[in-house]
């Protein structure tokens, strides 16, 4: 059976590059520990994370993958795991990652003794037989022409959350420029620093990133919006004229300004998650919490904890709490309201983080949430 084992460990190492072994044999531990978060996931998820971690750009249908797929804490477990854990799993399919990463964390050692075989040089080959005369040599052929090297263009979809969280830019300009700012003016220093650092890392990533994208200013001027709502900015004054507009009478903004004492708030990290905590979960944990509702709409019981107490209920037991704490009547509740009702007993802590962020009393946003799916 060793010998079994050890027979799939070469075949499988014999697919990697020398310098992935190398580097497996060197950091055995953090190999086991990288490769075996990578193998929770496809590998078509784990090209994803990978270009994700490199900073390159996503389609939607990849960005919604990421979002939903991972919860917050593989997001970011994902950004620390080395790119060279990343290259090992794609050139591996998801049995022989799974494989090797059991055999990491289990027998390291008998991985390193297989890597260190297939580092020994081979044995000589035979001498070949004397080469005929060579033939006289044939004229080369004609080099074709050079393809035209397509000119670089920037789309205008764009992922915000590499390198930079989105709303830690806006905080970090506005605090460099009086604590106040207009949203444009945010926006065109984004997207000037996004291409300059294309330009100075043009070299490497054009390699895994045929085009870059960059928002549309009125997704960008979005996070004005929420993080308005939130309370860690708010209006100044009305409307002026632009100073760099060639018409300023026609093209007016409107100045932000960051709310004392909230520069440090963690909101500007995740404003998104803040204003909609059902966010947050995964796609595998928003599963979860379907499938217990389709428990409970065919009549099966559901275990919940209530103020640090296991309670057996039912869907109408369910909806009579709902109502005592919402006022919303039986008849009105719909799944999305129990949804969110599951989701506050689950992540009670979560919530209330939230709250202490907000400066709001928790059953207040409990209750809003449940209701809305919004915190404000």
């Amino acid at each position: 059976m060793a010998e079994e084992i050890r027979k799939r460990l070469r075949v499988i190492l014999e697919k990697l590059p020398e310098g992935l072994r190398d580097w497996i044999a060197e950091n055995p531990e953090e190999a086991a520990r990288s490769l075996r978060f990578l193998a929770r996931f496809d590998k078509e998820l784990r090209e994803i994370m990978f270009r994700a971690k490199r900073g390159e750009a996503l389609t939607d249908v990849e960005y919604e993958r990421f979002v939903t797929e991972l919860s917050f804490e593989d997001q970011a477990a994902a950004m620390r795991i080395p790119d060279e854990a990343y290259r090992a799993s794609l050139e591996l399919e998801d049995p022989e990652l799974r494989f090797l990463a059991a055999s990491l964390r289990r027998t390291p050692d008998e991985v390193v003794s297989v890597i260190e075989e297939l580092a020994a040089p081979p044995p000589p080959p035979p001498a070949p037989p004397p080469a005929p005369p060579p033939a006289p040599p044939a004229a080369p052929p004609a080099a074709p022409p050079p393809a035209p090297v397509p000119e670089r263009r920037f789309s205008a979809r764009w992922r915000s959350w590499w390198p930079q969280k989105t709303g830690e830019m806006i905080r970090d300009f506005m605090l460099a420029h009086g604590g106040r700012a207009h949203p444009y003016e945010v926006y065109d220093a984004y997207r000037r620093k996004v291409r300059r650092e294309i330009m100075e890392d043009h070299a490497t990533l054009k390699k895994y990133a045929p085009e870059y994208h960059i928002s549309e200013f009125r997704n960008f001027w979005r996070y004005f919006d929420i993080l308005e709502k939130l309370g860690v900015i708010h209006k100044v004054g009305e409307k002026t004229p632009s100073e760099k507009a060639k018409h300023p009478e026609v093209f007016r903004v409107q100045y932000y300004e960051i709310v004392p004492g909230m520069e440090d708030s963690p909101i500007w990290r995740w404003p998104q998650l803040y204003l909609y905590p059902l966010a947050s979960l995964g796609r595998r944990r928003f599963d979860k919490l379907k499938d217990d509702l389709e428990h409970l709409k065919r009549g099966e019981p559901l275990v919940v904890r209530i103020r640090e107490v296991e309670r057996t209920l039912y869907l109408d037991g369910i909806k009579d709490l709902i109502e005592e704490e919402t006022g919303l009547p039986p008849d009105e509740i719909k799944d999305e309201h129990i949804l969110r009702w599951l989701f506050a007993q689950k992540h009670t802590e979560w919530l209330v983080s939230l709250a202490e962020a907000l400066g709001v009393d928790y059953p207040e946003l409990r209750t809003r949430f449940i209701l809305t799916g919004r915190t404000v």
